[in-house]
């Protein structure tokens, strides 16, 4: 019989909300009854993708499901990451040697498209809600490619149809509009009761450095701020749903 193993693939942080958050879907993963759960780092973080690597050739795994914790493709998910799971020539599905140990990897791809993504937002924006006409602000973190800006407006689109008035969204960088922006058009509509939710993968540098130094700013426009998506349960059922 084939040994199977499931490979999450993070971002990687100087904080250790990130790696905890890997580690939490792991055990929930192993919990579901899924064996051989392994993590692995792009950057910063460790394990990275290649000690993972190492270690599963070494426990003798010969097949290799990748799911990318991340909303959305970029540029780590084109072009940094496949190269370390031993991919090339833009193939997601090929056999790959870690020190001349053969395995089968597959590169699955971000959960950002999944409708369960907004049922997490909207169920947390039910939680929040002070009234029937708060409105929503979710922050996505932004690329040089367009795929990232797809989910985010994706999932607004999704609250929308979903029943949620005044559903906005802005990015940290790269894309537009801006967080900055979108305060000001708050402000000039003169809305204070919106709530802020984030559609980070999982708290890293960019989300508790800078995005959080902004919004700070947000807390004096708007009247409730909330965390990133990566610990609910429900994140897990979508990963299981990628395997």
């Amino acid at each position: 019989m084939t040994k199977k193993a499931t490979l999450i693939v993070g971002h990687g942080s100087r904080y250790e909300y990130n790696k905890k958050i890997m580690e939490l879907q792991k055990e929930r993963l192993e919990k579901m009854g899924f064996e051989n759960v392994y993590i692995g780092f792009n950057e910063t973080s460790h394990p990275f993708i290649g000690e993972t690597m190492e270690q599963m050739a070494a426990d003798g795994i010969e097949e290799v499901v990748a799911i990318p914790f991340f909303i959305a493709s970029g540029l780590h998910m084109t072009r940094d990451i496949p190269p370390k799971l031993g991919l090339k020539d833009d193939c997601k599905d090929m056999v790959v040697s870690v020190d001349g140990h053969e395995m089968m990897m597959h590169f699955g791809e971000p959960f950002g498209e999944d409708p369960l993504l907004a049922k997490i937002l909207g169920e947390k924006i039910d939680e929040a809600k002070k009234c029937k006409r708060t409105g929503v602000l979710v922050i996505g973190h932004g690329s040089k490619l367009h795929y990232n800006k797809d989910i985010i407006s994706l999932n607004a689109k999704r609250l929308t149809d979903m029943g949620y008035d005044d559903v906005l969204y802005a990015f940290n960088e790269f894309n537009e509009p801006t967080i900055e922006d979108v305060l000001e058009e708050i402000h000039l509509r003169g809305q204070s009761d919106k709530g802020v939710h984030t559609a980070f993968a999982a708290g890293d540098i960019d989300f508790v450095g800078y995005a959080g130094e902004v919004i700070a700013r947000v807390g004096r426009v708007l009247r409730e701020c909330h965390d990133c998506l990566a610990a609910e349960p429900e994140v897990c059922e979508s990963l299981a749903e990628l395997l």
